[in-house]
């Protein structure tokens, strides 16, 4: 049930990292976009952390 309200609320991120077993990055767009025409949110990284903004690491070290 849980899983079924993430996908229907967060459709685009459950397709980016469904079945991921490396490491990743999330970071919160909300406020720093706020002022701006296009507007950004929480977005989920793999691999590679942004370099832009401070985000919460999920560290997969043993590929799970």
């Amino acid at each position: 049930m849980i899983k079924a309200n993430i996908a229907r609320e967060y459709p685009e991120q459950g397709r980016i990292c469904a079945y991921s077993d490396k490491s990743l990055f999330l970071a919160d767009y909300t406020e720093q976009t706020k002022p701006l025409p296009v507007k950004r949110g929480v977005e989920i990284f793999q691999d590679v952390p942004p370099a832009d903004i401070r985000y919460l690491a999920l560290q997969n070290d043993v590929h799970l």
